[in-house]
Order: C-alpha cells, then sequence, then structure tokens
C-alpha cells in the first residue's frame, strides 16, 4: 500500500479507536499495542485477517474497504455500521446517556403513530 493508503487507514484507525487505549484496542486484534501504534503512524499495514477486521467495524466489506484505501470508489460505509462502531466506543455515562435519549426517542415515536392506542 502507498502512503496515502497508510494515511488513511491511521486515521482510521485512530477514529475506531477513540478513547480506548492502544492495548485495549490491540487486544481487539490479537496483537501488540506497538503495532497498532505502528499502524497508526503509518510505519506498518496490518495483514489481512486484521484489515478485515478493521474493516468490519468502520461498516465496510474487505473490497471496499480496500478500494476506499487505495483511493477508488467503494460503496459508503453502512450508517449502521458506523453508528455501531461509534457506541462500542462509548464510555458508561455516554451510553448510559445514549440509553435515555433512544427511551424517550421510541416513546415520541410510539405516540406519533398511536403504537399501543386503541
Amino acid at each position: 500500500m502507498n502512503l496515502e493508503s497508510r494515511e488513511k487507514l491511521a486515521k482510521l484507525v485512530q477514529e475506531l479507536r477513540g478513547s480506548q487505549s492502544l492495548k485495549t484496542f490491540a487486544k481487539r486484534f490479537d496483537v501488540s499495542y506497538q503495532a497498532v501504534s505502528k499502524w497508526e503512524s503509518c510505519e506498518s499495514f496490518p495483514d489481512r485477517e486484521r484489515l478485515a477486521k478493521i474493516a468490519n467495524m468502520a461498516g465496510y466489506g474487505l473490497d471496499d474497504f480496500v478500494a476506499y484505501l487505495e483511493g477508488r470508489q467503494p460503496q459508503t460505509p453502512s450508517k449502521l455500521g458506523h453508528l455501531k462502531q461509534q457506541v462500542k466506543n462509548l464510555r458508561m455515562s455516554e451510553f448510559v446517556e445514549l440509553y435515555r435519549a433512544m427511551g424517550e426517542r421510541l416513546t415520541e415515536i410510539a405516540i406519533a403513530e398511536g403504537v399501543g392506542s386503541k
């Protein structure tokens, strides 16, 4: 992969890792924290198996992800896939806040659609 591809991957890995420590994030891929650090600094590139895991976390299929990294036109990641990844990276307090907001939204939808009324 060229430098531009490595830079795209580095940025994405940093986004996916979010506030997680290098060690915690590395455990998801069964690699050392140094390996993740090298991905983020463009010093190395993950193998195919780990690249597929990163693609999945970002909401891409592997082929589309490689196309994205290489600057070709991939399918865009699914909004749901991206949202799931964001939820996985939330701290407990943020997750609780999101859970409450979802409950409120479900109530609003139910009322608007007349769900449960006779």
